[in-house]
């Protein structure tokens, strides 16, 4: 589950999170491949799926599967504005070592301007219930 509060910014329709899940391996694709290991076995946060489901989410918004390591979550238009989130998303696969490493890193992006800069929050494994 990831929660915030962003106390003095708000968050409004349009606006999105870009949710990433670092790498928690050494190794990149290229070296995985090279030692013999195939590209599908590789470690995928987000796994073969292309969409994504809330349990629960605040405020409404919706949300797409970047990269293997990356999903984007959009507020849906119709939404008033507020300054907490809460979302539990379904389907972070954990690491075949069962690494407990599970950091995400959340960004907030006011208008969905992904180019622009961002507002960062972390979320550490005792946010990230199961």
């Amino acid at each position: 589950m990831i929660k915030g509060d962003t106390h003095d910014l708000t968050i409004k329709a349009g606006d999105c999170f870009l949710i990433k899940r670092p790498q928690p391996y050494a190794n990149s694709l290229t070296e995985w491949t090279k030692g013999g290991g195939s590209a599908t076995t590789f470690y995928s946060a987000f796994g073969s799926v292309s969409a994504f489901t809330f349990t629960d989410s605040s405020p409404d918004a919706d949300i797409v599967k970047v990269s293997d390591s990356e999903l984007k979550i959009t507020v849906k238009a119709g939404v008033a504005a507020t300054t907490k989130f809460d979302f539990k998303i379904n389907s972070i696969v954990n690491p075949y070592s069962q690494t407990q490493n599970a950091e995400l890193t959340v960004s907030h992006y006011p208008a969905c301007a992904t180019t622009g800069s961002a507002t960062q929050y972390q979320s550490t494994p005792p946010s990230l219930g199961r």
